[in-house]
Formats: C-alpha cells, sequence, structure tokens
C-alpha cells in the first residue's frame, strides 16, 4: 500500500478496530415430507435469494444424487465449483460434501451424537465447550460460512437460505458464533395428517402414532428454538397456506428474510440457479402449485383423531384440528 504524502508512520492515529457487523443466517425448518423442497424452488425464483433444497449434496445416502438441472452432482459446473472453492475433498469422512455440523471423530456414525451433545452443551455452559474440538469446530464454522459466501458469488444473489433441517447445524453455528449471528428460522408446517400419509408411502408399515410422536418432537422443538433467534426472526408458514395464497405467503417470507417481495410462484425462473437438491419432483416443476390432499380419502376417523390428539396442543397452535 502507498505511504501516504506529508505523514509520518509515527504520526498516525491507532487505528479503530472495526466493527463486526452479526451475521444473518436464515434457516428453513421442516422435516421431510413437508414440500420443503417446493419452498426452495419459490425462494429460487427470486433474483436476490439462492435456496437449494436440501443445501448439501450427501455423499453416502445419495452418492449419485441428480442435481436440478438434470445432471448429476458429480458432473454438474455449479457443484464442482463449489467443491473446488471449499477444498471439499478433505472432508471424504463426512455424510455430505462438507460438515453439516463439527465433523470432531472421523466416525460418521458416531459424529453426530458427539456433535449433537456438544452443541446442547455450548448453549448452556458457553461457547467454550467447543474448546474440546477446535480445529473441527473452526474448520465447520469458517467451510460453512464461507460455503454461503460461494453459492451467493456463483448466483449473483445476496440473501442465502439454509434449508439443511439439521438442529445441530443451526445451533452449532448459533453457539461458535455467539451473538456476532442473527438467526432468522422460518418454521415450515404441514397437517400432521398430511404428513403421516406422505410418510406411509416411504415407510409402509409406520403407524399414526409414530408419524405423530415424529411430527410432534420436530416441531416442538422448532418452537423451543424460538428463543435463539432475534426479535422477530421467527415466521410460522403451513403448507396450505402456500398452495392456497403462494404469491401472498411468499410476499410475506421475502419481507421476512429482507428481500422486496417479487413475484416467484412460477417455473423455474433463472435456470443458471437451478441447482436445488430435494423430492425428485423438483425436477418436473411446471411453475403449479398442488395441494395434496389425498389423505382426506384414505384415512380412516380412527387414524385421522390418533393424529391430532397426539399432536395437540402444538398442532391446534399451528391451526390444525
Amino acid at each position: 500500500m502507498p505511504t501516504v504524502t506529508g505523514v509520518s508512520e509515527r504520526r498516525k492515529p491507532a487505528r479503530r478496530p472495526t466493527r463486526v457487523e452479526p451475521v444473518q443466517l436464515n434457516f428453513v425448518m421442516a422435516p421431510s415430507f413437508h414440500s420443503s423442497t417446493l419452498l426452495a424452488l419459490l425462494l429460487n425464483n427470486h433474483p436476490d435469494i439462492s435456496c437449494l433444497g436440501d443445501t448439501l449434496p450427501h455423499r453416502r445416502r445419495f452418492p449419485n444424487q441428480r442435481c436440478g438441472c438434470l445432471q448429476r452432482v458429480r458432473d454438474c459446473p455449479f457443484w464442482q465449483e463449489v467443491s473446488r472453492g471449499l477444498d471439499a475433498d478433505r472432508f471424504v469422512d463426512s455424510d455430505h460434501m462438507i460438515p453439516a455440523y463439527p465433523q470432531v471423530v472421523k466416525n460418521w456414525r458416531v459424529n453426530p451424537y458427539l456433535a449433537r451433545g456438544l452443541a446442547a452443551s455450548s448453549l448452556a455452559l458457553g461457547p467454550w465447550v467447543w474448546n474440546v474440538a477446535p480445529r473441527a469446530s473452526r474448520e465447520f464454522l469458517d467451510t460453512f460460512l464461507r460455503f454461503s459466501e460461494i453459492v451467493c458469488e456463483l448466483q449473483g444473489t445476496r440473501i442465502f437460505v439454509n434449508n439443511v433441517k439439521s438442529f445441530t447445524s443451526l445451533l452449532s453455528l448459533r453457539s461458535l458464533l455467539v451473538d456476532r449471528a442473527e438467526i432468522r428460522n422460518l418454521h415450515h408446517g404441514r397437517d400432521p395428517r398430511g404428513y403421516h400419509f406422505s410418510e406411509k408411502k416411504s415407510y409402509p408399515d409406520i403407524t399414526p402414532a409414530v408419524s405423530a410422536r415424529h411430527w410432534r418432537d420436530y416441531h416442538g422443538r422448532v418452537e423451543w428454538l424460538r428463543r435463539y433467534t432475534v426479535t422477530d426472526g421467527y415466521l410460522r408458514v403451513r403448507y396450505e397456506d402456500l398452495c392456497a395464497d403462494g404469491e401472498g405467503t411468499m410476499a410475506k417470507i421475502c419481507t421476512f428474510l429482507g428481500a422486496e417481495p417479487h413475484p416467484v410462484c412460477g417455473p423455474v425462473a433463472f435456470p443458471e440457479k437451478n441447482h436445488v437438491l430435494g423430492n425428485t419432483s423438483r425436477l418436473a416443476f411446471d411453475g403449479t402449485i398442488r395441494q395434496s390432499l389425498a389423505w382426506q380419502e384414505v384415512l380412516s376417523a380412527e387414524d385421522e383423531k390418533t393424529l391430532l390428539s397426539a399432536t395437540r396442543p402444538l398442532s391446534e397452535m399451528c391451526g390444525y384440528g
């Protein structure tokens, strides 16, 4: 850097510490079978927003998964550029392209439990808990933040929406960033009866009682997470509202995320951004939003009663009943 003429090095005023602006972390919190892939496609239709559906390509569960551009992830230029920018080859022991949470140990079966325990402990005891795994926690934080930067750089956007669905990921980021993070949770709900019907298509032996427990446990934890968001950092959105009034619901979501409302309910608007991962229905998305109500004809009155009674009072609070 050139020296400024007429100012001696000795007499330069001391540099003030740079003020670090809080990082805004945007999460879509929804379990499987809630049509969160549809929400990701609509968010991605906004010129200022990037949302990648399931967010991180899987290494183990779906090694040959197909990108929204119809290519395999391993052949997709976008994902290869992301991988190179993150030096993702160093994470061969991770379930995903990069760790969804700190990689405390190399054993991919044990690591989720250790990371979950550390994340929960750090919220109660403080971020010093991560000193147990300083390298892993620092690497996770730096890599995940850089990941969102690379995605926005490649897609020409300014808002990244994380749809990884992992409580451990969110809690790890929150505890490591301490007060440098503004957490915004977009809570995506669905009628527990419709959820059970969709879950049963993948797991035919699942009972209404088990589905109800899954629904209640997940959404109950999202409600609990509200304490870790900033003021006005929580928005509940229902799948049914998205189907009934797509543009109105999406306008609320855009405003919540800090983006100007923009028409998004239509087919893929930016093919160069269409690298969404998730349900295979995304590959044939034509912009039409159809609410799935098949459960009304299939579920018995007894099954419906079980699902609603086992999820109260949370389901009633969400407007189901």
